[in-house]
Order: C-alpha cells, then structure tokens, then sequence
C-alpha cells in the first residue's frame, strides 16, 4: 500500500509539497532497542519554507528547488512502557541544492526530559541515535537514521514529480 500511495502523491502540484513531506516522514515511523523501549514519530508541524517548479519558455526544460523547515514530533516509552518522554526534532534550511550529507541544521528539544546518567536517559539517547546525516546512516534501527532516509525518500519523489 505506501507504494501505491507514494506513486499517487507524485501527481502532486507544488502546493502539495508539505503533504509529501509529511507522508515520507510518518508512514511506518518507529524504532524499538532490545529492552523494549519504544519511539514513534508522532507528526510534523510548523512546516514552513517554499517549493517551486519552472519551465524555461525557450527550451521547454524544467527547473525544480525547496527550500524547507518543519518539526518532527516524537513520543518515546523506556522501562518497558513505564516512563514516557516527548520532543521535537528540528530540521532547518532542508534545501534542494544541498549535498545529501551536508551539515543540516538539526536541533532535538524535549517536552519532558529524563534526568541526566539515568538508564532512561540512555535509552532515551540510544533510540534517537545521531542526527547528523552521514554518521546516522551509518546505525540501524536509530530515530536519526530512519529521519535522514526519509529525507532522502522526500528528495527522491521531489525530483520525481518535477521530471514529469
């Protein structure tokens, strides 16, 4: 089912961008460790930026760029479902033009916070991973990992829709 979904959003107008955005980001959203801790991707907000398509009269050729900022809210259960915790991955400046393993502006806050040296904490910090793109690609299973191949997923369809 997400593939016929995503072919369908490729049909997309360019004031449907937010909604392609937000579709790679959620579908299927999660990570788990092996003490059953759990983070799910719970949505995306404060979307902001632009996206535009061009077509030179000339040459007919096209032209396509983004240039996007959104948050990514996530809730987080450690201790097997007894402690629960909140935040907001930021990712500013998300731009066409960047090399896929530029240093993006990326900012994790928390609604609720565990305390510092706490088995939570680590649990917590073990779930979410590295936020930077290339050393998160480099981990499985981690909330960083999986936001940067959905970013690449995103970037794939942008570049999908605009060849049409």
């Amino acid at each position: 089912m997400e593939q016929m979904c995503l072919r369908s959003l490729c049909n997309l107008d360019v004031s449907q961008i937010p909604r392609l955005l937000c579709f790679c980001l959620q579908v299927r959203l999660a990570c788990t460790d092996e003490d059953g801790a759990l983070l799910v991707v719970t949505g995306v907000r404060n979307f902001r930026g632009e996206a535009w398509v061009r077509t030179a009269r000339t040459r007919g050729r096209r032209s396509a760029y983004f240039d996007l900022s959104f948050d990514v809210m996530w809730r987080a259960s450690v201790d097997h479902g007894k402690v629960c915790y909140s935040g907001t991955v930021r990712l500013d400046d998300l731009c066409s033009a960047n090399e896929p393993d530029s240093a993006y502006e990326v900012d994790l806050s928390f609604d609720t916070q565990p305390l510092e040296d706490t088995d939570e904490e680590i649990a917590l910090l073990n779930l979410i991973g590295p936020l930077a793109p290339r050393p998160a690609r480099m981990v499985e299973g981690k909330l960083g990992r999986m936001l940067w191949e959905r970013v690449m997923l995103f970037r794939q369809k942008f570049e999908e829709f605009t060849a049409q």
